[in-house]
């Protein structure tokens, strides 16, 4: 698409509108300025084009206000080919950056899986042939079901736990320690280390003695974030969020975009950032002593 009008404006926010006749951009200067800006087909200009900047390192940062500034992070389920680029839907400020031509041998077609960072929001581009490959929220609840149905003992109370549904009961929520994976329900023993390590909220796991974060586990329920249907068998490290082996290992390779200084792997549920030297881990289960 192409702008029927163009300006260089520097914006505090951005709202965007469709419908199937109109496509139109809101720039807010202030609570008394808005100009709305109107865009119409243009099947010839390769916005990937316009206006590249000189440099296009995957690390790059914008540290400027232009809000018709963004950068894309192309890469594909599951081989995981991850660039970013800098993009611009208006261009850009010929003073901010040394104008260099064309890029070759890349495609401006998006692929299944392209995040799109706009102004600080991160947008997830889906083909149709992707999401046939991940599971619906039938589907999710029916691994969730399945999971129940194994029937997962805590080693230290003995009781039966359960991931619950969305509205239901949590009495019997599922806990794991984030250093070995051991799942248990909540409980109050904390063996070694004191209360200090407590408040740090570091705990010794009873079966294996390895200290690390003990968390509650939640099953991911965003079905556009599966790289597959496969059964929820590992956790994001530190919050705890359950997924597939093979969405837990795309997720920890791919940079998100934090602020405008830097990019971290994040949980793709709740954006929390990943640890660096773990960043998900087996989930250990026990099964029914009977």
């Amino acid at each position: 698409q192409k702008s029927s009008k163009s300006q260089n404006l520097r914006t505090s926010a951005l709202i965007t509108s469709y419908n199937t006749s109109q496509h139109s951009v809101s720039y807010t200067l202030s609570w008394a300025e808005t100009v709305v800006v109107e865009y119409t087909d243009d099947n010839e200009t390769d916005m990937y084009q316009v206006h590249r900047p000189h440099t296009h390192t995957h690390t790059q940062t914008e540290k400027h206000t232009y809000i018709h500034k963004y950068i894309l992070l192309y890469f594909k389920f599951p081989q995981s080919v991850m660039v970013w680029r800098d993009m611009s839907s208006a261009g850009v400020d010929p003073l901010c950056f040394i104008i260099k031509g064309l890029v070759k041998d890349e495609s401006p077609i998006l692929l299944d899986g392209s995040l799109i960072d706009l102004c600080g929001v991160t947008l997830l581009w889906r083909s149709v042939e992707g999401l046939a490959n991940s599971p619906t929220s039938s589907h999710l609840e029916a691994l969730r079901l399945r999971l129940n149905a194994a029937r997962p003992q805590c080693p230290v109370l003995l009781s039966t736990l359960a991931f619950p549904s969305l509205d239901g009961p949590r009495p019997r929520r599922p806990w794991a320690y984030m250093t070995c994976g051991h799942v248990h329900g909540y409980h109050p023993w904390q063996g070694r280390g004191g209360e200090v390590e407590a408040i740090k909220g570091d705990r010794e796991c009873p079966l294996c003695r390895s200290r690390g974060p003990y968390v509650p586990l939640t099953l991911g329920r965003v079905s556009g974030v599966y790289t597959d249907a496969e059964t929820p068998s590992h956790a994001f490290v530190p919050c705890g969020h359950v997924c597939s082996k093979g969405t837990a290992e795309h997720w920890s390779k791919t940079p998100l975009k934090r602020g405008t200084h830097s990019f971290h792997p994040a949980c793709p549920f709740c954006l929390r950032q990943l640890r660096r030297d773990r960043p998900f881990v087996r989930l250990i289960f026990q099964g029914p002593l009977d």
